[in-house]
């Protein structure tokens, strides 16, 4: 009974909201960039927004080819997705060396896009991205004589964490405390359940180490000449 009250509490929570999951966007590297500096070179960076959500890259130095390799993430919530490619200048306001939109909203769900997108506003430059709109697996609700398996339940616990550390960033950089609040609870329920499944699944252990003693012991006790020959610690 308590396997199923788990079980029961795992799909209630992966399924609360179903629109729920996030956009994973990899900053790959970017090529021929126009050169914002005297020396014939860029210090680029990439600033991207994400409707109020703003983010930025690591800045690379004196390259028109940069390659940041970085990886963002944000909930998806079909917000614009817009990338600035921006010429880092410590004593001047950052110059705009391109920009583009990123179209992801009509992506399979789990399936990675790769892209060569060219930079709008200048005469030359593209960059590469990788996006993917990462959606947790469904799962049917149990019956009363069905089961999650423990794999199904580990992976759906770890998606809801998953999306709960997105959506507290996001509430975060949006100053939002209530929301937080919020969040900060579920998150602690969600702790809870995996706390009660780490329990349910100690014990399914030790059922199932008693059980194999117990079918060991009936095969020795069944053949007197195998007793004799092998014994149990």
């Amino acid at each position: 009974m308590r396997a199923l009250v788990v079980h029961e509490s795992i799909w209630k929570n992966s399924h609360a909201s179903s629109g729920d999951g996030w956009i994973e966007l990899v900053l790959i590297e970017a090529r021929d960039l126009v050169a914002a500096d005297l020396g014939g070179t860029s210090d680029p960076y990439v600033r991207v927004n994400y409707g109020d959500l703003k983010r930025s890259t690591k800045i690379m130095y004196k390259t028109l080819n940069p390659k940041w390799h970085q990886t963002l993430e944000f909930p998806d919530d079909g917000s614009p997705l817009e990338l600035h490619v921006k010429d880092h200048n410590a004593l001047l306001p950052a110059s705009n060396i391109g920009d583009c939109v990123v179209e992801y909203q009509m992506l399979p769900p789990n399936e990675m896009a790769d892209k060569w997108i060219p930079l709008q506003g200048v005469k030359q430059g593209e960059i590469h991205i990788q996006i993917t709109r990462k959606k947790p697996e469904l799962e049917k609700k149990p019956s009363s004589g069905s089961e999650l398996s423990p794999a199904k339940m580990h992976r759906q616990i770890s998606d809801q964490v998953k999306q709960m550390m997105i959506k507290l960033q996001s509430l975060v950089d949006n100053d939002d405390l209530e929301g937080v609040s919020k969040s900060l609870s579920e998150l602690e329920n969600l702790h809870e359940t995996q706390e009660d499944y780490m329990v349910q699944l100690e014990m399914e252990q030790e059922l199932l180490l008693n059980k194999i003693n117990e079918i060991g012991q009936e095969i020795l006790n069944s053949s007197p000449s195998f007793s004799r020959r092998v014994t149990f610690p």
